[in-house]
């Protein structure tokens, strides 16, 4: 009996042995298990590639968003810390997590100044896009949508109204006037079309009290062929100033044109005129739609 006791005493033993290593071990995984759910997963801390085929503007004059013509040309990226740099659109936005589960994207609309390609500037009167990103997404597909800064932020005039009201003065041998069968966007369009080298000359754009910072013309237009635009400025010694030469498009495209400059110069006022090139085919048809004058407040 006593070998019997003492062999229950030992397997006792082992048995407690035995007890105490297999908590050890469940804690041991526990742990593991714990660490691996407090670590972040590797791929968090991936590039991560955003692809933008377009961008959409809302139309401020109408109740729907204008798919991209020429209107946004570029994406000026960020995050809270970080500026990621300009790029293209459309194309792909390159980031980096950084170890992080996600971040905040901070995307300024970019456009063409003077229509020069070389020229991309962010653009004061839209509205950046503050938008969260999942970094465990390696690739994904994504529209931006713009729109226009508060109006208490900006100054904006014409607009719609411009086509209402009938500003643009056509010279002889042209006419003018709005229609709704060609459209870029809202109910009418102006149109214009003439058999001689200047198609129009506008008294239009009376622009005073302008911040001289910023200052920009924004248009769409279409025309078979190219035009000029011109500025008068009221007070000054040599008032006719050619700002640029706009080439003919099929397309509704947007136009960016900076005034600032001009502004700068503290005119009086300023009128801004279209004047057509020679043509040698005869034909001559100016599309214009949402023009629009905007400042900084």
């Amino acid at each position: 009996m006593q070998w019997r006791r003492r062999s229950i005493c030992h397997h006792s033993r082992v048995a407690g042995q035995l007890t105490v290593l297999t908590t050890a071990i469940a804690s041991g995984i526990l742990l593991v298990f714990i660490n691996l759910l407090s670590c972040k997963p590797a791929y968090l801390s991936e590039f991560v590639t955003i692809e933008v085929d377009t961008a959409y503007v809302y139309d401020p004059d109408s109740t729907y968003y204008i798919a991209n013509t020429s209107y946004v040309t570029s994406l000026f990226t960020s995050s809270v810390t970080e500026n990621w740099g300009v790029f293209p659109v459309p194309g792909k936005i390159v980031i980096s997590c950084s170890g992080q589960d996600s971040l905040r994207l901070f995307v300024k609309a970019g456009v063409r100044r003077n229509g020069l390609s070389g020229d991309q500037i962010p653009y004061f009167a839209y509205e950046p896009v503050d938008t969260k990103i999942v970094c465990g997404t390696y690739k994904f597909k994504w529209t931006p949508v713009f729109k226009y800064v508060d109006t208490t932020k900006i100054r904006m005039l014409f607009r719609e109204s411009f086509e209402l009201t009938q500003r643009m003065h056509p010279m002889a041998g042209t006419t003018g006037y709005r229609q709704q069968e060609e459209v870029r966007s809202g109910n009418w369009a102006f149109i214009f079309k003439g058999t001689k080298a200047q198609l129009v000359r506008t008294d239009t754009f009376s622009v005073e009290d302008a911040s001289t910072t910023e200052t920009f013309l924004e248009f769409d237009y279409k025309s078979d062929a190219n035009f000029l635009i011109q500025a008068y400025l009221y007070g000054s010694n040599f008032p006719y100033r050619d700002i640029m030469v706009v080439y003919a498009t099929q397309k509704w495209k947007k136009l960016y044109v900076d005034l600032s400059p001009l502004i700068a110069e503290r005119p009086e006022k300023m009128h801004i005129s279209f004047i057509f090139t020679d043509d040698s085919s005869g034909l001559r048809t100016l599309y214009l739609d949402n023009i629009k004058i905007l400042t900084r407040r």
